[in-house]
Formats: C-alpha cells, structure tokens, sequence
C-alpha cells in the first residue's frame, strides 16, 4: 500500500462490490475475512525497514536512458508515467526553460496529493508540464491551479475522492480573465474538442501530474468502472461576452482578475435546442436536462452551465438577470421525491433539503440553492449549452500569480 501514502499498515482486502447489493451477501463477504482481520489485528508489527526519515521532494530523482525517441516512451509507458500517448521527455534543459515561466521557486511544496500523498514541487509540475507538451507561459496557471486545490483540500474539498473514486470523475481548468487571450487558451467554437494547443497540454499536464504525483493510476488505486475523456485533458477558457459578468465575478473577484477555476465534473450534458424562440423555453429545456437525480444532489457540489452565445442572446433579450436565471433553473429543475425511496435510488445519505421535503409527491431541487449554479457563457455559433455537473466539490476559483 505504500503507493496509497500508506507504506506501514496492515490491510485486508475484501472483493468488490460491498454496496449495492444484499444484507445477507455483505454479510457472506465479512465471515470471509473476519479471521484475516484478526490475525492482522493481534499480530501486526511495524515494519523494520520503514524509514522515519523526512521524505525529500526536491531535486527530482534524474533517469539516464540509451536509446531512441521511441526507447523514452516505452520506458515512461512501463513505468506508468504516461496517459498512453507518447511524451516529450523532461530533460534538464527543458525543465529549466519550463521553470522561466513561473517566478514561484522550484522547490516549493505546494501539497501533497492523494492517493498517494506524493510531494508536489513547482520542478515537479514543470517536469509534468514539458511532458503533455506545454509552453513556459502556461505555468502560472498550473502552479496557481495546484495551489488553489492545496487550500481548499485542506477545507474538505474532496480530491482524494475525485483520484480513486469507481465514478467518472475529473477536475476541469476553466481560465477566466485576460491571461486566457495572453496565452491562448480558447473559449470559443470546440473549446472542449481537439485543436487548441493551450487547451490541450494544459489540461494533460495537470491531469498528468495528478497521476504521477498523486499515483492515481488505472485500475488501481484509480478505480474508475468507465472513466472519462476528461481524465486526459479538460481545461478550457470562458467568453468575456457574459451578459451577467463572468464566472470570476460570480465567484467573488474582480472583472480585471485573471482567475482559475477548478470544478471536478462527473457528466457534461449537451443540450440542443433549434426551436425555442425565448428566454423562457431556452432555460426550460435547460432545467430539464439538469435534472438528473445522483450527481449533484446527493453531492452538493453545484452545475456550471456553460451558454452557447445565441443562447445567451436569447435569454438576454428577454431580460433575464443572473438572479432570475438561476432561480427559474433552480425551480425547473427538480426531480420528485419519490425517486429517492428503496425502490428508487437506494441512497442511504439524502442531502438535508431533500429528506426534509414534506411529503413524497414534492418535486426536490438538483441543488441547494439557486446560487449554486454558475451561468458562464463558452462556446461558438450553434443552439447548444452546456451543462457541466459536479461531483465531490464545489467550483471554487483562484488568481493566477506570474
């Protein structure tokens, strides 16, 4: 276990799955284990070879490689230091030029990631960096990236969760401000495809150092039953052209404040919609389509809705504030109570504002509060949205510090 920050315990392992299934199945799987859990209990000593020594992050460990291009990749492949694409090897010299981009010292300790609980270092995101590819510029958002997510790790923002869970989970980067032109981070027409080198290696090299750093692998301690595209890269930018102001405000900065956004997603909901003339029967169909009852109900971690620019057009001309926007989603996008009952979702821990609904007839909101949904505005011509639903945490947003 000492690749999930655990290198001393004693561990025993039960077959998946334990929920979702039957007392008395649960209860054949714990009479399996129940003398390996006392004879690791009653006999358990700490290893003799574990070191107590103060684990040193930096400098990187440095590896010398003979061989071709192609040698490199095969060896980070095997190592698993990849995402299976090929790489473009962090010699020294690239590490260095990386670390130009940024003037926060390389052998700062932002955080240690979990599962594993590996040290991160700025060298270690700059090694990760000039591994998916990027330039130097885009360091400030990755370092302001992982010390945004230290802080709020620290508040029970649940990353670990995010690194091992079996659900499709992955943290988007959304870059607001006036560094996205500077560096080219697209906001516009298939932001969240192929073609945007900014999008692209940005969202690998925080992915990337995630896994390496964290070692939240696959399939294991990365449990995930299907993952998700996201988990190769997943970091886009935001139109400055939000009728009710950008995301950034809406999170509490300022409009001139270059911020990044980190929102761990499970699903991203398109919605089409060629034939609603109004404000009104745009936002309805949207409040359908976010009513969808695990995630973010039984997580209360929000939805970032991201407008396609006729959409918002549309909306606006009708007159439609933030405040009246997301309170008619948040009144439209409700889903009955009678969902939630044994026969129903077979949740255990039902959020307070739903197990507090008086009765089961009562249509219960997909968040806590209206404020709880974000409206940014993304995206090129065309009559979609898009709905990003969380899982585990919240949207939370941090400047970006050269």
């Amino acid at each position: 276990m000492k690749g999930q920050g655990a290198p001393d315990m004693a561990f025993v392992e039960i077959q998946h799955p334990v929920g979702g299934i039957r007392k008395e199945e649960v209860e054949a799987k714990a009479k399996t284990i129940i003398d390996d859990i006392i004879q690791k209990a009653t006999s358990w000593k700490s290893a003799a070879d574990v070191s107590t020594a103060k684990e040193s992050y930096y400098p990187a460990k440095t590896v010398k490689i003979r061989g071709t291009y192609d040698d490199v990749n095969e060896f980070y492949f095997k190592q698993k230091w990849t995402d299976g694409f090929p790489i473009i090897p962090p010699t020294k010299e690239k590490v260095k030029a990386m670390l130009a981009g940024t003037s926060t010292p390389p052998d700062k300790v932002i955080m240690k990631i979990p599962p594993r609980e590996g040290g991160l270092t700025v060298e270690g995101i700059a090694i990760n960096a000039v591994m998916a590819g990027c330039k130097p510029e885009y360091m400030q958002v990755l370092v302001s990236a992982f010390e945004l997510i230290s802080k709020a790790y620290d508040r029970k923002w649940d990353l670990r969760q995010t690194q091992v869970t079996t659900n499709p989970a992955s943290i988007m980067l959304i870059v607001s401000g006036p560094i996205a032109k500077e560096i080219g981070v697209h906001s516009g027409a298939g932001l969240l495809g192929p073609g945007y080198h900014a999008n692209a290696t940005l969202g690998r090299a925080f992915q990337t150092t995630l896994r390496n750093v964290g070692g939240a692998h696959s399939p294991s301690p990365n449990q995930a039953t299907h993952g998700q595209s996201g988990e190769f890269s997943m970091c886009i930018a935001e139109s400055d052209e939000n009728p009710w102001g950008p995301l950034r405000t809406q999170l509490g900065f300022k409009k001139e404040d270059s911020v990044v956004i980190a929102f761990p997603i499970f699903q991203r909901r398109n919605v089409n919609d060629h034939w609603n003339t109004t404000g009104k029967g745009i936002l309805a169909n949207i409040g359908q389509e976010m009513a969808v009852i695990e995630n973010p109900m039984l997580r209360s971690s929000g939805i970032v809705l991201l407008l396609g620019p006729e959409h918002a057009s549309t909306i606006i001309k009708d007159k439609w504030d933030l405040a009246n926007v997301r309170r008619f989603l948040y009144e439209w996008g409700r889903v009955p109570l009678s969902r939630f009952t044994p026969s129903g979702s077979g949740w255990a821990a039902i959020p307070k504002w739903i197990a507090e609904a008086p009765e089961a007839t009562c249509m219960v909101p997909v968040v806590n509060r209206s404020e709880d949904i974000l409206v940014g505005v993304a995206g090129g011509a065309g009559k979609h949205s898009v709905i990003l639903i969380g899982g585990y945490a919240e949207a939370i947003g941090g400047l970006i510090k050269k």
